[in-house]
């Protein structure tokens, strides 16, 4: 069996590390599972093709018409064809002037690299008798369906520690110069929401780089550049109110091979229509402003984001009770403060940030605070069965003249902190207020449910618990051995025997995979040299970088699932304070549900109950939310 490792990130663009990992080819059939899989069938045994499938995305290779003999030379040719048109898609031999480097997301190369094709192996099996009569007819008694596996998972480079979290994946690799046009351009999300106020929702994104826009059209490889100008835009429509989420923004980024990592400058347009309390608020506003990101390698302050921007906006808050709306437009600031890193085991964010402004219809300003720490964690329990559990905490308070749309509003708001990227709106704006899942959006008023004030001053606790279930649950990394494989030593560098011969071994694709972080220094260490670094100081940043990926790598290896269905344990606790509210207690609430992710989707619901409110909460809050992403 011949392996290879290729690099799969682009240095220049991606905010973090780059990974390998092995490409093997078998010159045969040569993984062995538990899958059924045969390597004994011979062209004398008689059987007949009934399908061929080749396990990546927007592939189109040709297949054996069924009802084709089966032989082992035939597997072996199209376990040869695969293997080509992957590697085709890693080097991209056939345009000048490419590279090694290779931007496997596309589209959004900031958002993940890709551990390259870790197996190309054909599993064949053999099929009823029955089921062979009734695809190929009478005469076709033996018959057999091929497989082509391949193997190749996606990791994160931006936030590499956001890959310990449970994260929609695939584990199959992508052909992207096959892919449709349309996706490469847009790199398009979809999603769907529940909540009781704002009512079932739709949800859309998406995001393209337009200095790579005409070669994304001609689904062209892209050539690797420090700079980029990315366009991205979010909605979300109430499907039974007339409340909407939009916004668009324009970022100017270019990456850095310093501690100082990036620098940005940004303009955005927002326009929202949301429930505040018993009322409603809109907002029309534009901003411009800027951002640097430091990057750190220490575990608690991995990535550190700087960002300040002004903002204009146009506000219109009406209440329920038929007093006059509150219109006002106003000139305001906001600062922020993002840290991601990993203690403990686990991923962690923390977030501060400041906010204010002097509305036209007020005498004098007024100022915010917030911040939120998240942390999220995985206990593992048995291979691949882990129990989970992610924590919020935050709080928030104001000073000056607060208008009653800057109130603070309890609800089922941030409830994506720790997964969203680092320029969404949910991170880059102050919160509404504290996280209450068993109130709807904005509901969560400093009094009672009728009031139309929120608070000045408020604090959140929130705690998930994920519970596995073994037979719910399916590995990321399959349970594949894979055989014909020569010893390495920790450099990566062939192991000979007394007599000069290579060692053969066998490895699973779990301990490949994991052996790929701490091979590749050598060849991070000459990437960073062409980012202009000097060998020295290229070969510490990489031993640096291989450290967190040698941890990701684990995690994706030891614990990550492909498909899963965890039972939810849900708690929340919150206090909205001051806005002349006349209780100050606390609400609590408690609930459960089920979390299901299925490869590029993940599907969450569940029912929080209200276990202390006030007069006029509801009893309770659906939960749900649908994910689809990673079409790449």
């Amino acid at each position: 069996m011949r392996s290879r490792s290729i690099l799969a990130a682009s240095a220049c663009v991606l905010f973090l590390s780059v990974v390998c990992a092995p490409a093997a080819r078998s010159q045969g059939p040569a993984a062995t599972s538990s899958s059924g899989c045969r390597d004994d069938i011979t062209e004398a045994d008689g059987f007949k093709i009934r399908s061929v499938r080749f396990l990546a995305r927007y592939q189109s290779l040709s297949t054996p018409v069924p009802g084709t003999p089966y032989s082992p030379v035939i597997a072996t040719n199209l376990n040869e064809s695969f293997h080509d048109a992957l590697r085709h898609e890693s080097l991209r031999e056939d345009v000048a002037g490419a590279t090694e480097f290779q931007l496997l997301d596309s589209i959004s190369a900031e958002k993940g690299g890709q551990v390259d094709v870790s197996l190309v192996s054909p599993c064949v099996r053999v099929v009823q008798e029955s089921d062979c009569v009734r695809s190929l007819g009478a005469s076709s008694r033996k018959c057999v369906d091929i497989t082509m596996q391949a193997f190749s998972l996606r990791i994160n480079t931006a936030d590499p520690w956001k890959n310990i979290l449970n994260n929609v994946r695939a584990n199959e690799p992508t052909l992207f110069s096959r892919a449709p046009a349309p996706l490469l351009v847009l790199n398009p999300q979809f999603g769907g929401d529940y909540d009781r106020r704002y009512g079932p929702s739709g949800t859309f994104s998406t995001s393209s780089n337009l200095l790579d826009l005409s070669r994304n059209l001609k689904r062209k490889p892209l050539a690797v550049r420090p700079t980029r100008l990315d366009v991205t835009a979010q909605g979300s429509k109430s499907l039974q109110d007339t409340f909407y989420n939009a916004s668009t923004k324009i970022v100017l980024r270019h990456t850095l091979s310093t501690p100082i990592d990036a620098f940005a400058l940004d303009a955005s347009f927002v326009a929202d229509h949301n429930p505040l309390g018993p009322g409603n608020y809109l907002e029309n506003s534009a901003s411009i402003g800027g951002s640097v990101n430091f990057r750190f390698n220490a575990a608690p302050l991995s990535v550190v984001t700087l960002g300040a921007n002004y903002v204009g906006s146009s506000n219109r808050f009406s209440g329920a009770s038929g007093a006059p709306p509150l219109g006002s437009r106003e000139n305001g600031f906001g600062v922020r403060v993002i840290s991601d890193g990993e203690w403990g085991g686990g991923f962690s964010r923390l977030a501060v940030w400041v906010d204010g402004g002097s509305p036209d219809n007020l005498r004098g300003d007024y100022r915010r605070l917030a911040g939120l720490l998240g942390y999220a964690r995985d206990f593992l329990v048995a291979a691949h069965q882990a129990v989970s559990i992610e924590a919020l905490i935050g709080g928030g308070d104001s000073w000056g003249a607060l208008p009653k749309y800057r109130h603070f509003f309890g609800g089922n708001s941030t409830k994506n902190f720790l997964y969203e990227s680092g320029d969404s709106r949910l991170l880059t704006t102050l919160p509404v207020g504290p996280l209450l899942r068993s109130l709807g959006t904005g509901q969560g008023t400093s009094g009672a449910a009728t009031s139309q004030q929120g608070g000045t001053s408020y604090w959140n606790l929130n705690v998930n618990l994920g519970i596995p279930i073994p037979r719910w649950s399916r590995p990321l990394i399959p349970d594949v051995t894979i055989d014909g494989l020569f010893k390495k030593d920790a450099n990566c560098k062939m192991v000979f025997d007394s007599d000069g011969s290579p060692i053969p071994e066998d490895h699973t694709l779990g301990q490949i995979l994991k052996s790929q972080g701490a091979c590749s220094k050598n060849t991070l260490g000459k990437i960073f040299q062409k980012q202009g670094l000097s060998p020295a100081e290229a070969q510490v940043k990489a031993e640096k970088e291989l450290r967190s990926i040698n941890s990701i790598l684990g995690f994706l290896a030891d614990r990550a699932n492909l498909i899963s269905l965890k039972p939810l344990i849900m708690f929340d606790a919150a206090g909205v304070y001051g806005g002349g509210g006349q209780n100050n207690h606390t609400r609590y609430g408690l609930g459960g549900g089920l979390q299901l992710t299925v490869v590029i989707a993940k599907f969450e619901a569940g029912y929080m109950s209200g276990i202390r409110r006030f007069p006029g909460d509801p009893p309770g809050n659906f939960v749900v939310r649908l994910i689809f992403q990673n079409f790449f």
